[in-house]
């Protein structure tokens, strides 16, 4: 059995949390969590994780607001909620060996980096620069963005 993975979408109004598969990425049906609901983001991570018996021992959390260097130690805030945790302390509150909190919309631009041509509805037909940045730019309680810039055939994704 691969490992399972407490994946989540953190925003502003709403936490979605899920289990992932290590081995398929595929990802199980999410369960949604009011913000104002819970005090703390690990209140609302263990209600989700007693309500479905997982006991993962790793997690990622696509956060809505700035997220810092790598120091477990750095509080992240989020932009429009009352919500702010330290990654050490949502390690301990969850049990996990290991945890990673990214910006909301890097991971949504990292993702994008993974889909097929065809998975695109084209805005504007025409002839697409593959050497040109990408903006991704979306709504949620507040607005969210990333670039994917091209170095050679890699892409780097920037949060903003």
């Amino acid at each position: 059995m691969s490992e399972r993975i407490l994946v989540a979408d953190i925003g502003g109004t709403n936490a979605r949390f899920a289990i992932a598969d290590a081995a398929t990425c595929a990802i199980g049906e999410a369960q949604n969590f009011r913000a104002e609901d819970f005090e703390t983001i690990a209140d609302a991570a263990r209600a989700y994780l007693e309500a479905t018996g997982e006991r993962p021992e790793a997690a990622c959390f696509a956060v809505a607001g700035p997220v810092g260097g790598p120091d477990a130690n750095d509080e992240i805030a989020f932009t429009n909620s009352h919500w702010k945790f330290r990654p050490v302390e949502i390690r301990a509150a969850l049990n996990l060996k290991r945890f990673l909190p990214v910006n909301d919309f890097y991971a949504l631009a990292s993702s994008i980096c993974r889909l097929p041509a065809d998975y695109f509805i084209p805005v504007k037909a025409g002839p697409g620069d593959p050497t040109a940045p990408t903006l991704v730019i979306g709504p949620g309680t507040g607005l969210g963005q990333a670039l994917i810039i091209p170095f050679g055939d890699r892409r780097r994704v920037v949060s903003t």
